[in-house]
């Protein structure tokens, strides 16, 4: 199973984002990827419960249609990791034609820089141990089923993910506010140039071997800027 997690630094915008679970179609029924799911946590059932860039595809299409209200008001801005399936030209296309920006977390450095990883992942995976240690303690024989287990897991997240506010994870990896509230880890690393960065800069965001077309990645940011500057 793979979990396409979603967050925002704004609450009402958080309550929209869609929460997507990948599971494979032969261990996963209709019935039970269709118990598990809510409106805006949604089981999909597809020949693998890895991420692809299909998925991606179809995701980019989903979260421009659930971030609708908010266009007038907000850029929407993606930031992800440099895993191939995100980099893919049909994934950089997608994004483009639903006014979404992507902005790669650099390869390795997750850690430091994205916000899931800095902030939410390690207290979201002990809510759900907690919540599958409660869910052993509840069943006959303390043995769960493939479908209790699956809707336990989409329950903890809506509770989890949409019960609170993310803003300091974005404050803390610099994607807001002002660098006096990045990390400490981060502050170690120095200021960034005023001038902005040169197109090598934005290679080194990549993984050394992946070819990446820097005009057709950032193409919608840099057309916004010379627009606003015309």
């Amino acid at each position: 199973m793979t979990h396409i997690c979603l967050i925002s630094d704004l609450p009402d915008v958080q309550r929209v984002l869609p929460q997507v679970f990948l599971v494979n179609q032969y261990t996963c029924s209709v019935a039970a990827a269709a118990a598990a799911s809510l409106d805006n946590v949604q089981v999909w059932r597809q020949g693998t419960a890895w991420s692809t860039s299909i998925t991606m595809v179809h995701l980019l299409e989903l979260l421009s249609s659930r971030l609708q209200p908010f266009r007038e008001q907000y850029q929407p801005i993606l930031i992800m990791d440099c895993d191939p399936c995100h980099l893919s030209s049909a994934v950089v296309a997608a994004a483009t034609a639903n006014g979404i920006w992507l902005v790669p977390a650099p390869a390795r450095l997750t850690w430091l820089l994205q916000p899931l990883d800095v902030c939410v992942l390690r207290q979201y995976k002990r809510e759900l141990q907690k919540r599958y240690r409660r869910l052993v303690c509840d069943a006959v024989g303390g043995v769960v089923s493939d479908a209790e287990w699956l809707l336990g897991i989409t329950r903890a997240a809506a509770d989890f993910l949409y019960s609170r506010p993310w803003r300091h994870a974005f404050l803390r990896t610099g994607t807001t506010g002002t660098q006096e509230s990045v990390s400490s880890a981060l502050k170690s690393y120095g200021s960034p140039p005023v001038q902005g960065p040169t197109a090598e800069h934005l290679r080194l965001l990549f993984p050394r071997r992946r070819n990446i077309d820097l005009d057709s990645f950032f193409h919608p940011i840099l057309a916004t800027c010379r627009s606003r500057l015309a």
